[in-house]
C-alpha cells in the first residue's frame, strides 16, 4: 500500500494539527522540549491508532458483550458459568467465548474473578469481615482458592488488607 493511500486515510485534521506542533516544538527546543516531544509523540500514535483501529471496524462495541459484562457486574456473587452467560446473550458457549475474549482480553472465568476479587479488596477495606465471609460474600465457596486467585491478581494475600484496614 502506497504511503500517500495511508496518510490519506489515517491523518486526519487533528492529528496533522498535532504533528506541526511536534514538529515546532522539536525544532525550537525550548526548556522541557523532550518531554512535550514526547507527549505529543504518543498522543500522535494514540490517535493514528484509534483511527486505524475504527476504520477497520474492530473497535465496533457488542451490545451482547456489554449486556453479559453489566450482568456479571451486577450478579458476581452468584453462581455464574457460561451456560447462563451465553443464554442471557441468546449466543452459543463456545461463541459467546470467543466474543467476550475478543472485546475483554479476558476469558469469562479471568473476568469474573478480577470483578470478584476487586470487590473483595473493597470489602476487606472496609472492615467488619474476616477473609472468609469476604470469600464467600464475593461467590468463592473455597478459602484456599479464593486466596490464590486474590494473590495472583493483586501481587499479595487477602490477609494483607486486613492488617492495611
Amino acid at each position: 500500500m502506497p504511503f500517500r493511500t495511508i496518510t490519506k486515510n489515517l491523518i486526519t485534521r487533528e492529528v496533522f494539527g498535532y504533528i506541526k506542533e511536534f514538529n515546532q516544538v522539536w525544532m525550537t527546543k525550548q526548556s522541557g522540549y523532550e518531554i512535550q516531544a514526547r507527549g505529543l509523540f504518543l498522543l500522535i500514535l494514540h490517535r493514528l491508532l484509534a483511527v486505524s483501529l475504527l476504520r477497520t471496524g474492530t473497535l465496533r462495541p457488542d451490545d451482547r458483550i456489554a449486556k453479559v459484562r453489566a450482568y456479571i457486574t451486577e450478579n458476581y456473587s452468584d453462581d455464574l458459568d457460561l451456560d447462563t452467560i451465553a443464554a442471557i446473550a441468546g449466543l452459543h458457549p463456545v461463541y459467546i467465548s470467543k466474543l467476550f475474549k475478543q472485546d475483554t482480553g479476558y476469558s469469562f472465568k479471568q473476568f469474573l474473578n478480577r470483578i470478584r476479587i476487586h470487590n473483595a479488596e473493597m470489602m476487606l477495606m472496609a472492615g467488619g469481615f474476616t477473609v472468609s465471609e469476604v470469600a464467600e460474600r464475593c461467590g468463592f465457596e473455597d478459602i484456599s482458592y479464593f486466596s490464590n486467585v486474590f494473590k495472583s491478581i493483586k501481587g499479595y494475600p487477602p490477609s494483607t488488607v486486613l492488617k492495611k484496614a
